[in-house]
């Protein structure tokens, strides 16, 4: 340094005016945000219309971890995560083509990048700001990530939940669903959440709902849902489900929300089913094996009384060496024994009807009944009319088994109760084959069946005339057509009596199998 010179300091560099807004003669009167960005307590960046942030508040860069002043001047995309950053022009300029106030990426979450690269979640509002002759954007950030970490906490502990949860605002939209009620509807998140409540619904009943729905938010109580009654929740795919639903109200961001708990019932009624059926089905043995019990008592007990009086007076015949007599006796006896030894057979077969499966197998029902009768026919020596008027061809698939008990019952019972001296006894069957079904109709011009014996026919061990025989055949056809699901009545006239018999169809084309229940008309 020269004698004289004075050691003064570098001047400071010329500001850049990009930087520093101070020096832009555009925002020359920008002091009222200025100020009401310092006051505001809410993250607030004042920004040009290419995308520049002119100014900021301390909160803004406290949220974003920048340092006073640093933030003027860098372009708004500094703050958008990289994953969207190279796009993100695209969406500015979309809004500056319609600048209006509204919330930014309504819908959708939003996350910032602060200046350590650290994602928060925000939402962002934005507000047209008229700078002279341009628009420039007014932005506020609020940052949510407390907020969005509370949700997740909520999520978790409704998605632990076995039962569905589904939070309905009072519009009656869908505000929030765990997987329990994704699984239950067959549906995702996205297609459930802001979808009516009513979609939900049965059609049949989705208006009345809707008033049931205002009814309850105008007086909101925790509370079962339509107590007492199942109700029917209709999924997506229009299937219907049996549920029961709790409400209870809560107050949400969007103001009075119900919470719906919904519970499947499906397995429940299906058990409740299967144990009325079983009740029922140990109700109807409890009378069997009671009728059991009194025909051994009672009916049994005669004919072995008879049987030991018969070898007694047999035996005094051979002691007195009347050898014809004894051998009358000794028949006498045989034939009772086999009487009643083909009863106990009988009721064996009623007891043990039902314990196995009925299986299932194509069969030609017309070829079938006409075996039947051929076998019935051949043991009598008087000569019936039959007739048999079959549309079903061959290759039906149904119980075999208990079909062919109960065609030979009743084709038995037609032929044994013919009338005295009738000399044109006829029998005649009638069948048709309905959509699911078969239709059989066995009529006779016998002796028929008195009125006030009618409802008492099926019956263990009722006889009510001398052609009767164990009292078992008819009690053994309303058992198995029971465990088919099926259906018999009987009518009597002067003219003879007949039996309408409904037994379901198998209409599976599988292979034979074991028939599934279903349900008489």
């Amino acid at each position: 340094m020269s004698p004289g010179q004075l050691n003064l300091p570098a001047p400071p560099p010329a500001p850049d005016p990009a930087r520093d807004p101070t020096r832009d003669p555009t925002l020359a009167g920008l002091a009222t945000y200025r100020l009401a960005l310092d006051l505001c307590p809410i993250p607030m960046a004042l920004t040009r219309p290419d995308g520049i942030i002119a100014m900021t508040n301390s909160a803004m860069d406290h949220l974003f971890d920048f340092a006073p002043d640093e933030l003027p001047g860098c372009s708004v995309d500094r703050l958008v995560p990289s994953s969207i950053r190279g796009s993100h022009h695209i969406l500015r300029a979309a809004y500056n083509r319609v600048p209006t106030k509204r919330a930014m990426g309504h819908g959708r979450d939003l996350f910032g990048i602060t200046r350590r690269g650290r994602e928060i979640a925000v939402e962002v509002g934005l507000d047209a700001v008229d700078i002279g002759e341009e628009t420039w954007t007014l932005c506020s950030v609020i940052d949510i990530s407390e907020r969005k970490a509370s949700e997740s906490r909520l999520m978790a502990a409704l998605n632990a939940s076995a039962s569905a949860m589904i939070l309905v605002d009072g519009t009656g939209a869908i505000q929030l669903v765990n997987n329990a009620a994704c699984a239950l509807f067959r549906a995702t998140h996205d297609t459930l959440v802001g979808r009516p409540v009513e979609d939900l619904i049965p059609r049949g009943s989705r208006q009345s709902h809707a008033v049931y729905r205002t009814g309850y938010f105008t007086k909101s109580t925790p509370r079962p849902m339509c107590y007492g009654r199942t109700m029917m929740a209709c999924r997506l795919d229009g299937t219907e489900v049996p549920v029961e639903i709790g409400l209870a109200p809560i107050m949400g961001a969007q103001g009075q929300c119900v919470m719906a708990t919904i519970s499947d019932v499906s397995a429940r009624i299906a058990h409740d089913e299967e144990i009325f059926e079983r009740t029922e089905a140990l109700s109807a043995l409890n009378e069997e094996l009671t009728q059991f019990a009194y025909s051994t008592s009672h009916d049994l007990k005669a004919p072995l009384s008879t049987i030991s009086g018969l070898l007694e007076i047999a035996l005094e015949d051979l002691e007195a060496g009347e050898l014809d007599e004894c051998r009358a006796t000794l028949r006498d006896s045989l034939d009772t024994s086999r009487r009643y030894s083909a009863k106990v057979e009988a009721i064996f077969a009623l007891a043990s009807a039902g314990t196995a499966p009925a299986e299932v197998t194509r069969i030609d029902v017309a070829a079938e009944i006409r075996g039947i009768w051929a076998r019935l026919s051949a043991g009598t020596d008087r000569a019936s009319l039959f007739t048999l008027d079959c549309d079903s061809g061959p290759g039906l698939r149904i119980a075999a088994a208990p079909f062919r008990i109960i065609v030979e019952n009743l084709l038995s019972n037609a032929l044994r109760f013919r009338r005295p001296g009738n000399a044109e006894h006829s029998v005649t069957v009638t069948v048709r084959t309905g959509a699911d079904g078969l239709d059989m109709q066995v009529a006779d011009t016998g002796t028929g069946i008195s009125e006030e014996n009618l409802p008492g026919i099926f019956g263990m061990f009722r006889t009510y005339s001398p052609q009767s025989g164990h009292g078992i055949g008819l009690a053994l056809v309303a058992k198995h057509i029971r465990l088919l699901n099926g259906r018999i009545d009987a009518f009597s006239s002067p003219d003879g009596s007949s039996f309408s018999v409904w037994l379901p169809l198998e209409l599976d084309a599988s292979e034979p199998g074991t028939r599934n229940s279903g349900n008489a008309p």
